[in-house]
């Protein structure tokens, strides 16, 4: 009844439905309920009618597999939810909201076009997508299925037409730059409504008003809180409209207010559109240009310090070869750097956070490092090797039959390998080398 009483007050109104309940694509977990889904698309397509997973045991399975807070606390195990599954009336819908973590993700899938509604199929794209060895990979392979395959429309059971992304990429070319009016105006429009493919400035400016203006029912707008006088407090109380506070000041919250922020933080993976330092949309190219685009925090390291600390490794190495040369290749490349074994940003927030002393700071520990040459100090900071105890190299299962062929059997010279360093060796074999195979 609660839910019938609150569909006969909702606004009916199209717009692009892309809350998602997972955001973060390089989590392990979120990799992992993929693999599943992808795995159920799979049998399914080879399995008997008989065989088949039926939509039901994929969302108890998923929930085994992946429970939810609710189900943790309450400790209910699967013969309990297929006792509430086929049990009373409000057994039943009890089974409905407890399965509701699945059938969220599973819209999740489809919505960024993982996944085709129903389990009929998954983007091309995804192998790789589960494949991908560096965050960077990822998000060019996520860009590739958004663009190919984003469904915003689409739930799990409801197949809708798509091109929300190119009617954006399209306004987008003829504006310069969408701001939160504009992307409303887009998000009220229908992709499938617009035959030459883009909104015009009036379009814009129409749909823009049609988002700040305030709904008769109940006095919200698409995107904008509506912030009240004392006068206009009491008139929407007595029309019995939702008023609520902030800082003391009465107001009615947007009805839609997340759907602009999810649409940002989606487009934020995408290479050439960028979210400027004004709030708007742009193509990089030209926020770079018009000076707009965020900057990146930098690590701040102390040059003397960094200084003392690469000298150190690198009088190290030229005490045993008579010149600097790398510690593994014995080469007095011309390319030699001072590669940190725990990465220094890692060093430094344990430094802040734990308030120690500038001494004990291991991003300028000499026994932190290792000298060696450009390309093996790339593959060691990015998880493709580690090295043992006795210096041995130790190489990726990910890595190409050529690369493991020329390193196979480099090591470090044990000259190298005092008791500390061989600490630190230990924690990049354990946190480093270990999450590149997760």
């Amino acid at each position: 009844m609660a839910t019938k009483a609150r569909r006969k007050y909702e606004i009916r109104e199209y717009y692009w439905k892309i809350t998602l309940y997972n955001t973060d694509i390089h989590k392990k977990s979120y990799r992992d309920k993929l693999k599943f889904v992808k795995f159920v698309i799979d049998r399914n397509k080879t399995a008997k009618k008989s065989d088949k997973i039926s939509y039901s045991d994929v969302q108890e399975q998923f929930i085994r597999r992946f429970p939810s807070k609710q189900v943790k606390e309450k400790k209910i195990t699967y013969k309990k939810l297929l006792a509430l599954r086929n049990g009373t009336k409000g057994e039943r819908k009890r089974y409905t909201n407890i399965t509701l973590n699945a059938r969220k993700n599973f819209n999740d899938f489809v919505k960024l076009g993982f996944t085709l509604p129903k389990f009929a199929g998954y983007n091309k794209n995804l192998y790789r997508f589960l494949n991908a060895r560096t965050e960077r990979h990822r998000d060019a392979i996520m860009m590739q299925i958004l663009r190919d395959n984003a469904h915003f429309d689409s739930s799990h059971t409801k197949d809708k037409p798509a091109g929300h992304l190119d009617l954006l990429s399209e306004t987008l070319t003829l504006q310069g730059k969408l701001c939160d009016d504009d992307i409303a105006a887009l998000m009220l429009t229908k992709p499938i409504d617009v035959k030459r493919g883009y909104l015009t400035t009036k379009e814009l400016k129409k749909g823009a008003k049609k988002a700040n203006r305030q709904h008769p029912k109940d006095g919200t707008k698409f995107h904008k809180d509506v912030f009240l006088s004392k006068a206009k407090e009491a008139e929407a109380e007595a029309k019995d409209w939702t008023v609520k506070k902030k800082n003391g000041v009465p107001y009615i919250k947007s009805r839609k207010y997340n759907q602009i922020g999810f649409l940002k933080g989606r487009l934020e993976v995408l290479d050439d559109i960028t979210i400027g330092t004004d709030g708007c949309v742009h193509f990089t190219v030209d926020a770079k240009r018009e000076g707009l685009t965020k900057e990146k925090k930098r690590e701040v390291r102390d040059p003397f310090s960094h200084s003392i600390y690469r000298t150190n490794l690198k009088e190290e190495s030229a005490a045993v070869y008579g010149k600097p040369a790398c510690m593994v290749e014995e080469i007095p490349y011309p390319t030699l750097t001072a590669s940190h074994i725990k990465p220094w940003k890692i060093c430094d927030n344990e430094f802040k956070t734990k308030k120690l002393r500038m001494e004990d700071h291991e991003g300028y520990d000499p026994d932190n490092g290792l000298y060696i040459q450009s390309t093996l100090d790339d593959m060691f900071d990015k998880g493709w090797i580690t090295f043992a105890d006795d210096g041995e190299i130790i190489l990726s299962e990910y890595l190409d039959e050529e690369t493991k062929k020329k390193w196979k059997g480099a090591r470090i010279n044990p000259v190298f390998l005092n008791p500390e360093r061989k600490k630190f060796l230990e924690w990049n074999r354990d946190n480093r080398f270990k999450d590149n195979r997760n």
